[in-house]
């Protein structure tokens, strides 16, 4: 599952799954709850890949818990602003997330503040860049080296976003995304 938006859910979780999930380059809000729990329901949790995601919440961002233990669970490059970013069972492969708290995303993003159709999770500046990261394990998954915009990504930004130029060509409104070819040039 990538490049979608989910934004607010006053009584669940914005996304919840189990069984082989790869899960890449979305935008989360929820400004009433937690994002994104991987956990037992009917079964246990398998193969995870959760990488380069823009999280945003009120409680905790990423959870990953009971997983089987034999099966790689790998939480990578995210950007999570949240109480608690990350809650993750001890074997979780967990490497180059950048993790603030629900507040630093005022710092760290252009207008998480915002509402839909004004929401922008883009990067300022240089603050979610850090060192290259080798993402080669997951080219399997389709669009895997392009951010939310479909823009080639470097591997040296954290987040949903390569966050090179001014901003993102389409901010997040509660309607489909344009499909890349429709996309705004950034």
């Amino acid at each position: 599952m990538y490049g979608n938006f989910f934004y607010q859910n006053p009584s669940e979780v914005l996304f919840q799954g189990e069984g082989h999930i790869a899960f890449y380059n979305n935008l989360l809000v929820n400004d009433v709850g937690s994002a994104l729990n991987v956990q037992k329901h009917n079964d246990k949790p398998r193969r995870i890949d959760i990488f380069q995601n823009t999280i945003v919440a009120r409680n905790t961002g990423i959870k990953v818990r009971h997983a089987a233990t034999d099966y790689v669970q790998r939480v990578v490059a995210n950007a999570v602003f949240a109480s608690t970013p990350l809650r993750l069972d001890p074997l979780i492969q967990n490497q180059d997330n950048f993790l603030g708290t629900y507040r630093a995303a005022l710092s760290s993003l252009k207008g998480p503040q915002n509402g839909p159709g004004e929401l922008d999770l883009f990067p300022k500046s240089a603050k979610l860049r850090g060192p290259p990261i080798d993402m080669s394990s997951f080219a399997r998954f389709e669009d895997w080296n392009r951010d939310f915009d479909g823009v080639p990504r470097s591997a040296t930004y954290r987040g949903a976003y390569e966050g090179k130029s001014g901003g993102a060509a389409w901010s997040p409104k509660l309607e489909q995304k344009p499909l890349p070819s429709n996309m705004p040039v950034r």
